[in-house]
């Protein structure tokens, strides 16, 4: 008893920093399955669109089997380069919040948050490139199964970053919404079909897709409007510019969100929802501007693997143009 008295504080410290490690390892766990998911999910479409169904992957097939890179190249251009630019954005800022901001607790739901904002930009890129409408339906139901997540995530890095101490039951309410929505996202009620676009397909909201959107749009809303009244009421310069970038970014986000509801509808408009990098780099910026000198070294390890990707890419094609 008395030495609980005596070192109570130390443990009440220790307890705190075991849960954040605890949390981070399981948001590194959550990212590591959630992009080699993303892999996996690339080469079941891409082949199931181009008809083979090897169940290897041979040396002179290659990874590509019967699909021509070449092909992938030119449905990517022009259309899918703000989704691919928005992809690679995002994860590279969900890679640097975790390097970055170990055991903050804002960082590493930023790094979720730009992970969701992979996942839609993936999927927007894969409705680009497939032939198929139902490879691409089940594209958008596997993205919105944890895209359901987003208003939750939007409202804890906010609250956590304002440091708002009502109404917490709101990002509690958000999270069991989002629980719920999950297993009917996979749905008719949720995704009931697809537009066929210029640019390729696009998912047809039903009335649970509407109901979705509402949600995230109130709190993106409720989020920028918390953002701009700790702004008025911050002194400190630094937290003022914080404060400013992330409530550009949210205003932005909902702004894209909002110009979606047109092509959701069956207006062939070009989805604005497709450059939510902007949104991205202001929330970085906001995050972790101190962090300069570190997010450049992470930034050329980043560039330095990108290169690599895209070299085997032009080798491949290369080599199934000889072959």
């Amino acid at each position: 008893i008395m030495g609980y008295g005596v070192f109570r504080h130390n443990i009440l410290k220790i307890n705190v920093y075991t849960r954040k490690k605890i949390l981070e390892k399981t948001v590194r766990a959550a990212l590591m399955v959630g992009y080699i998911s993303l892999i996996l999910i690339f080469y079941w479409a891409i082949h199931k669109d181009a008809g083979t169904t090897t169940p290897y992957i041979s040396f002179w097939g290659g990874l590509w089997g019967s699909f021509d890179p070449s092909y992938l190249l030119g449905k990517i251009y022009p259309y899918g380069i703000p989704p691919l630019i928005a992809f690679f954005c995002a994860t590279y800022f969900s890679t640097v919040a975790l390097r970055l901001g170990q055991n903050q607790s804002e960082a590493l739901i930023f790094s979720l948050l730009c992970f969701l904002m992979a996942f839609v930009s993936f999927d927007i890129l894969m409705n680009g490139i497939v032939k198929d409408e139902a490879i691409g339906m089940q594209i958008s139901r596997l993205t919105h199964l944890l895209l359901v997540f987003a208003p939750a995530f939007c409202l804890h890095l906010i609250y956590i970053v304002i440091r708002h101490r009502n109404r917490w039951w709101l990002i509690y309410a958000a999270y069991v919404f989002a629980l719920v929505m999950m297993p009917l996202t996979q749905t008719r009620h949720y995704i009931h079909g697809m537009h066929h676009y210029f640019w390729g397909f696009f998912a047809k909201g039903a009335v649970l897709f509407d109901v979705f959107a509402l949600i995230l749009v109130a709190a993106l809303g409720y989020g920028a409007a918390l953002l701009i009244k700790a702004y008025k009421q911050t002194e400190p310069p630094l937290l003022k510019h914080r404060l400013f970038y992330l409530a550009s970014g949210f205003g932005i986000s909902g702004a894209m969100y909002m110009g979606n509801v047109f092509t959701l509808k069956g207006y062939e408009v070009y989805p604005p929802g497709n450059f939510v990098f902007i949104p991205l780099m202001l929330w970085a910026y906001a995050l972790f501007r101190q962090n300069l000198i570190d997010v450049l070294q992470i930034t050329r390890k980043f560039l330095y693997y990108l290169g690599l990707l895209f070299a085997s890419l032009i080798i491949a094609i290369s080599f199934k143009k000889i072959c």
